[in-house]
This record gives C-alpha cells, sequence and structure tokens, in this order.
C-alpha cells in the first residue's frame, strides 16, 4: 500500500497548504506497526480500546463475525440501497475502525483527561496549524464557543465527533446512510445542549411584510472574491441567488430573519444605527458566514456558456477520483454527455466550458481536469464556495 505513493511527486511544499491525505495516515499506521512491532489492529487495542474500557471498538474485518455491527447503505433510485463493498485492508489506518457513541465518550473523556496523551503533547495535538486544521482536527468557533471535531465517511456510514473543552461537552453522530447529515445533526444537536433554540425547516413559519421593507434589502452582498449573494425583489416576493445558482424564493420570519423553503438555512439581514442594511448573515450547517453589502443594485453574474466536445475527448475523464475519505466524484459517460456525481448524492451533468473546465447548472461550481505531461488525466479541481478541492483519480 505505501509502495503505491511513496515515489510520487509532493502535491506542495510541506506547510505551504492543507489537504486531507488518506496516504498520509496509512504512512502513520505503517510507522506504529514498525516501531511498535505490532499490527496497527493489536497495538490500537491494546494501547487504547482496552485501557479506556472501550470494549466495543476495534480494527473492522470483512471475514470476522462481529455481534449487532450495523449494516452501510447508500442512496438509490428507489430508496436505501446496501452500500459498496470495500475490503478493509485498503483503508487501513486512514478509517477501518468502529465503535459506538459510548465507546467514542469513553475516547473523549481518556483523550482530554490526561489518559491518552500528558499535557504538552494533547495541546499540540489540538493547536491549529493551517485553515482551523490541527493534528487530524478541525478547532474552531462556533458562536464563541471553542469546538475540537472531525467527520469522517465510507461506505454505507457518516459519522461526527465533536468536542466542547469549555463546557466538557462531547456530540456524537454515527449515521450507517451515505448522504446523512451527520455533522448537521451535530450541531443542533449541541445547540440544544447548550440551551439554545433549534428550529426544524418544517416549523418555520413565513409572515407577511411590505413591499418597502423587503426593497431595502435588495443588492449585491459578497462573501468572498468572486462569491456575491444576490438579494432581489420580484413583485412582493424577495429572492436570492449565490453564484451562478438558480434564484429561489425567501420567505420573512421576522424583519430581519428570512429563510428558503429548498435548504435548511436562515439569512439574517444586519442594520447600523441609521437603519441602513450593512451586511446579512448566512446560517447554515451550523456556521455562520458574513456578507457585507457592497451595492444597494443587483450585479448579475456573466452566464457561462457551453461548448460542444468530441465524445472521444469526454472519454478521457471518465473515472473515478477521491474527494475525501468514504467520498468519491464518479464521471460517467451518457451518449455524449458527461455526467457527475459525489458519494451520497444526486447525478447531475456537465458542461464543457474549455476542453478541461467544466460547470454545473444546478450549483455554482466548476471542475477541472488536470493532465499529465503524457496528457493522461491525474486529478480535478472542484471549485465551490470560494475553496478549491483536489481529487486524484484512482
Amino acid at each position: 500500500l505505501v509502495a503505491r505513493f511513496r515515489d510520487k511527486p509532493l502535491e506542495f511544499r510541506p506547510g505551504e497548504k492543507w489537504a486531507y491525505s488518506n496516504s498520509g495516515y496509512v504512512l502513520l499506521g505503517y510507522l506504529i506497526e514498525k516501531v511498535s512491532g505490532q499490527s496497527y489492529a493489536d497495538f490500537v487495542r491494546e494501547n487504547i480500546f482496552n485501557p479506556l474500557d472501550m470494549h466495543d471498538s476495534g480494527y473492522d474485518s470483512n471475514t470476522a463475525i462481529i455481534p449487532r455491527r450495523a449494516s452501510g447503505y447508500a442512496p438509490g433510485k428507489d430508496g436505501p440501497e446496501n452500500a459498496g463493498f470495500i475490503n478493509m485492508t485498503i483503508p487501513f489506518s486512514a478509517g477501518a475502525l468502529y465503535s459506538t457513541t459510548e465507546d467514542l465518550l469513553r475516547w473523549e473523556q481518556g483523550l482530554f483527561g490526561g489518559k491518552v496523551l500528558s499535557e504538552a503533547p494533547a495541546r499540540k495535538m489540538t493547536t491549529p496549524f493551517k485553515n482551523n486544521y490541527a493534528c487530524g482536527l478541525f478547532v474552531s468557533e462556533v458562536k464563541g464557543r471553542k469546538v475540537i471535531q472531525h467527520g469522517g465517511g465510507i461506505e454505507g456510514f457518516n459519522t461526527s465527533l465533536a468536542y466542547y473543552p469549555d463546557g466538557k461537552l462531547t456530540v456524537v453522530v454515527l449515521a450507517n446512510l451515505n448522504g446523512s447529515a451527520a455533522d448537521e445533526i451535530a450541531g443542533k444537536l449541541a445547540q440544544i445542549a447548550h440551551g439554545e433554540k433549534v428550529q426544524l425547516l418544517s416549523e418555520r413559519k413565513a409572515i407577511t411584510l411590505p413591499h418597502d421593507v423587503l426593497a431595502q434589502y435588495a443588492g449585491t452582498y459578497a462573501f468572498g472574491p468572486g462569491m456575491n449573494m444576490l438579494i432581489m425583489l420580484e413583485g412582493d416576493q424577495l429572492m436570492t441567488k449565490l453564484g451562478s445558482q438558480p434564484k429561489i424564493p425567501i420567505f420573512p420570519e421576522s424583519q430581519t430573519m428570512f429563510f428558503p423553503q429548498v435548504v435548511d438555512a436562515e439569512i439574517e439581514f444586519e442594520k447600523d444605527a441609521k437603519g441602513a442594511v450593512t451586511d446579512l448573515i448566512l446560517h447554515q450547517g451550523g456556521r455562520d458566514q458574513k456578507a457585507p453589502r457592497t451595492s444597494a443594485t443587483v450585479e448579475l453574474p456573466p452566464e457561462r456558456k457551453a461548448i460542444t466536445l468530441p465524445v472521444a475527448t469526454l472519454q478521457k475523464y471518465v473515472g473515478v477520483y477521491d474527494l475525501a475519505p468514504g467520498v468519491d466524484v464518479t464521471m460517467s459517460l451518457e451518449g455524449d454527455q458527461l455526467m457527475t456525481q459525489i458519494t451520497g448524492q444526486p447525478q447531475f451533468p456537465l458542461y464543457a466550458e474549455t476542453e478541461t473546465r467544466f460547470f454545473l447548472k444546478v450549483v455554482d461550481a466548476q471542475v477541472d481536469f488536470v493532465k499529465d505531461s503524457t496528457g493522461a488525466v491525474t486529478h480535478i479541481v472542484l471549485h465551490q464556495g470560494g475553496t478549491d478541492h483536489e481529487a486524484r483519480r484512482k
């Protein structure tokens, strides 16, 4: 397994960028085996699971009979279906562990209670180095509270584990259906534990606001370079458009809080002391993103123009690309239409803008296909939400 990547060039200079790397975790597991003289499975059992009384956790096996082991599912055309098979020796120390919510509570209590690491290495492990990422952990603030967290995904499963050190709160979500919003569920559970109100999309009630109140929110709001949210008034209906995504209506809950009915999100408008609208805050997925108002006019983005490419060119892009642990981007060809599908999501058509750059019409996202010196496609770069995500071709 290590031989598959050990001679490949670095993607970037160490410390320059951050990218999740299954290969990096595989290498760490290999080092554990070489240093300890034990198998990775034996090492984690003897040094972590047994001392912390995590008796329902272990290194997964495709052959062993594990009582009460959950089956994994994936969304299908007619409802959930069995997830694709994966041999657990492939993810190795980049995954392949099973556990329960109770055992993961024991893990968090042991890790942050000094039973796993002493103070100095524990502090180093939880200190962000790049993009809020520490040693295998995201460290950030949500509504003024520090949270140390990470999600996971593999065929049939999505997970989220978060720890709020100020209140010693642990939130664990284990889902056996790909595409489950484990992180979003975990965020809502944390809100409840902190005494905050959680409102489901189905519980939101729209009110009626005068035309002149709605009109004051129209304009352009900037989340970042090239990422604008447009707020438009069509008749008495406020509409929003993010980048090149389709327009959707938003409905008022109060004078300043609005919600769409198609996604679980809220848009809150803020005003200055004179009552002028200064910015909006997008509340979604447990995060609050502020976008300053840049103009009281609506600046529509240029329309993307699709071109036609030969089927032989499109055929070169067909394949599976590794976006994140348990999350693949699959490119397929249906006739002369290139299609893309991310694990657990529906399939969408891709439209060519150039020979190597494509775009989606359902969301504001673009895909670049990157080739090596021989012309072979090595990876894709997904541009979405102001960030770039690389996915190596499997």
